[in-house]
């Protein structure tokens, strides 16, 4: 144990001590002269019953402290010095005195003559340090020194001394060491270490655990901050109070300082958390006032606080009115776009949007109906009461009458639960009307609902009705197409909508074929078990569409004259069952094709000595024998050839001769220019493709017909000799091309076979020109 300091007093009026410089734990004796005297500790804050002590010489020239009954631990006294004061001249009363430490006045202080105690934080105890006491005045001496809250005080002076002295004494401590650091934390009020958790509103109680606090301490706990005013530490876990809303919803710093109770400022320690402030919870009150458009309410907080901000009032989804809280939290407003009127019992909402302390809330009102029941009458667009009857594909008017209807009233239409566009009233009446064509013939459900204007769906009232829709009349057309083996023809609606299902063709009791209507009320159908007579004959064809659910079936009898002489292709156009040619049987690829030609005479074929004669398929064609092939189909009867050819290498009397030049007047074949005279025919050169196409091309005379920009044909490209005509012929399916690996392709260059030549001619008559 440190010794606390003794006075050596002498003859001479000066003493000394011998006290070592390191006597941080040295033994609790220290060798003077000679010292006697007593002293008493007294608790700095009161707390604590003054001990008096006494010390004395002992036979070996040492004294000894009696802590025997000193009730702090020994640990305390080396830690008490920390605080040190220092010794106190207390002269006379009203007069002043100082304190010098050691000969360079390490330590200085001047103090009034009514103050008996003194910190001196330079004093800081790692060298033995020297208290030079001057007696100033006449009168008793009284010595503190400051000891961790407690002081001591000589009661009745040193032994040999006088009341009246006049000498300087000298008074010696050691150097010394702290003891274990105190120790402070922060915590809740339930004592959990950590950060503080408070509602806005609410006081936060904090406690604040202590370790090791030195006497005469206190807490202080500062916010963001701003220090609380301090709290004596009398127990290990004193707790501060944060005044109620004083610090807004987030998070803010807090620290806890133990700090010396004297000034506040010399912190023994120090321990930061984390003040949580959470939102408050709201209650919004809302109350509609007696004419039904004005309200008023009130926003509280949860521990009385005042919430800031707005509330909007809503009805079925839409503001109908907004408000600025007052400095008591209350709020009035006048709605807007809502009814002082309503039929049906109506939810009006409060809505507190919330602010940086408090949360939202809202609260529901059910508004109590306060208008007549209206009453709601269907009928037709005429004023009719009662169900509406409308035709398929007309539309349908529907009137609406309605007695009591609120203001800012509309009517909605509802067939079989499909809603129509609302119709504002007009007056006590409204029409709606149903689009042509949108519901089937039948009975359709019609349910009428009153509404208010601006939200659409509160529902006033409703009436009920049927809307009855008939099947609208229709019209059937057949024709007789030029092939006079197929028809054409069309049904329409009574109101221009679109028939669909089936058209039969009968003829003389027997049914002649069937075709399903097209999206355009179009139909087409070939006949079958019907024959063409070789002379004009009439017949009756009739045609029977069948009707479906919104369409009402139709018949009609229509004449036709059938007259195989004015058939494309004449009676020829089925192949006959027999070959007529040796070399071309029934399984030829192209049997129809030459079957037909010979049939229309348009080809002979070779005769030979017995038998059939042949046709050759497989030959290429002549460009003569082209010739012959258009001649027979298209010149006149009473053609005659001219007398002078046209062409250098053909002449009167030669085979084929008239038929070439009627090829050349009218304007079929222009022949090869020649470097001089007449352009040559070359009638046994073999014909070309793209020389069949221009001819085909030149018979047929395509008005407006324009080439593809893009060839379908991949041998074939925009700018080549007969592209035009070419395409022409891919395009009205005269020519489908060759199949290649890298797509079709027409050959223009290759030699026209017989076979392909007939199959050309019965496509241009039979399906291009049918």
């Amino acid at each position: 144990m440190v010794a606390l300091g003794a006075v050596a007093l002498g003859a001479a009026g000066v003493g000394t001590i011998a006290s070592p410089a390191n006597a941080v734990e040295a033994p609790s004796l220290t060798k003077v002269d000679r010292m006697e005297g007593h002293w008493t500790f007294f608790s700095y804050d009161g707390t604590r019953a003054p001990v008096a002590y006494q010390y004395g010489l002992n036979k070996s020239g040492y004294f000894n402290f009696d802590y025997t009954d000193w009730d702090v631990n020994r640990t305390d006294m080396p830690q008490s010095l920390i605080d040190l004061a220092g010794v106190v001249s207390m002269p006379a009363v009203g007069k002043t005195g100082e304190i010098m430490v050691g000969t360079n006045r390490q330590c200085f202080q001047y103090f009034p003559a009514d103050t008996n105690r003194i910190r001196t934080s330079t004093c800081d105890g790692s060298a033995a340090q020297q208290f030079d006491i001057v007696d100033t005045g006449n009168g008793n001496n009284t010595f503190y020194v400051m000891q961790g809250g407690l002081y001591l005080t000589d009661m009745s002076g040193f032994g040999v001394m006088s009341s009246k002295w006049n000498r300087t004494h000298a008074f010696y401590l050691p150097p010394f060491s702290p003891v274990a650091d105190s120790t402070v934390s922060l915590a809740d009020a339930t004592g959990t270490v950590g950060d503080v958790s408070v509602t806005y509103g609410q006081a936060a109680s904090v406690s604040v655990p202590v370790t090791d606090a030195p006497p005469y301490s206190s807490i202080v706990v500062s916010v963001d901050g701003v220090a609380q005013p301090a709290v004596k530490v009398n127990t290990t876990t004193p707790k501060v109070t944060l005044p109620a809303g004083a610090y807004p919803a987030g998070e803010h710093d807090i620290t806890a300082s133990l700090v010396n109770t004297g000034d506040n400022s010399t912190v023994y320690a120090i321990s930061s958390a984390k003040l949580r402030v959470a939102q408050a919870a709201s209650t919004t009150s809302l109350e509609l006032g007696e004419d039904f458009v004005s309200v008023t309410g009130k926003v509280a907080g949860q521990y009385g606080t005042i919430p800031t901000g707005t509330v909007t009032l809503t009805f079925e989804g839409k503001t109908v009115g907004t408000a600025t809280l007052a400095a008591d939290g209350t709020y009035s407003t006048t709605l807007t776009g809502w009814s002082a009127t309503g039929i049906l019992e109506r939810d009006l909402i409060a809505n507190y949007a919330g602010d940086t302390n408090h949360t939202a809330s809202s609260v529901t009102v059910a508004v109590p109906a306060n208008h007549a029941e209206p009453t709601v009458t269907l009928g037709d667009g005429d004023g009719k009461a009662g169900d509406v009857t409308v035709t398929y594909g007309q539309p349908a008017k529907i009137g609406v009458a309605v007695t009591d209807a609120p203001a800012n009233s509309s009517v909605v239409v509802w067939v079989d639960g499909l809603a129509q566009t609302p119709v504002a009233l007009t007056g006590t009446t409204a029409t709606i009307t149903v689009p042509a064509g949108a519901y089937t013939a039948g009975d359709h459900k019609v349910t009428m609902t009153l509404v208010d204007a601006a939200t659409g769906s509160t529902l006033y009232a409703s009436g009920d009705a049927k809307l009855i829709v008939k099947q609208a009349t229709t019209k059937t057309t057949v024709a007789l197409n030029k092939d006079q083996k197929s028809v054409a023809g069309k049904v329409t609606a009574q109101y221009g909508t679109i028939p669909t299902g089936t058209v039969t063709l009968t003829f003389e009791g027997k049914q002649v074929g069937t075709a399903t209507v097209a999206k355009d009320g179009s139909y087409k159908a070939t006949l079958t078990g019907w024959t063409i007579p070789a002379k004009a004959t009439k017949r009756t064809l009739l045609a029977n569409y069948a009707g479906d659910k919104n369409h009402v079936k139709s018949t009609v009898s229509q004449v036709v004259t059938v007259d195989g002489s004015k058939v494309p292709g004449g009676l020829c156009s089925a192949p006959r069952p027999i070959p007529v040619f040796a070399d071309t049987p029934l399984a030829h690829k192209f049997y129809k094709e030459i079957d037909w030609m010979e049939c229309m005479k348009y080809s002979t074929g070779w005769r030979q000595p017995v038998g059939k004669p042949l046709y050759k398929p497989a030959d290429n064609l002549e460009r003569q024998a082209m010739a012959a092939f258009i001649f027979r189909m298209e010149a006149p009867k009473s053609y005659k050839a001219p007398a002078v050819s046209p062409f250098a290498d053909v002449k009167p009397g030669d085979s084929y001769y008239k038929e070439i030049a009627w090829m050349y007047e009218a304007k079929l074949s222009t022949g090869y220019k020649e470097a001089a005279g007449k352009p040559t025919f070359r009638p046994h050169d073999s014909l070309s493709r793209e020389a069949m196409a221009a001819f085909i091309y030149r018979l047929e005379a395509p008005k407006n017909y324009k080439a593809p920009a893009v060839s379908p044909m991949a041998d074939m490209k925009p700018g080549m000799s007969f592209y035009k005509e070419i395409s022409w012929m891919y395009d009205v399916k005269l020519s489908t091309g060759n199949k290649t690996a890298t797509g079709k392709e027409y050959w223009p260059k290759d030699n026209l076979s017989r076979q392909a030549m007939a199959a050309f001619i019965y496509r241009l008559v039979l399906d291009y020109r049918a």
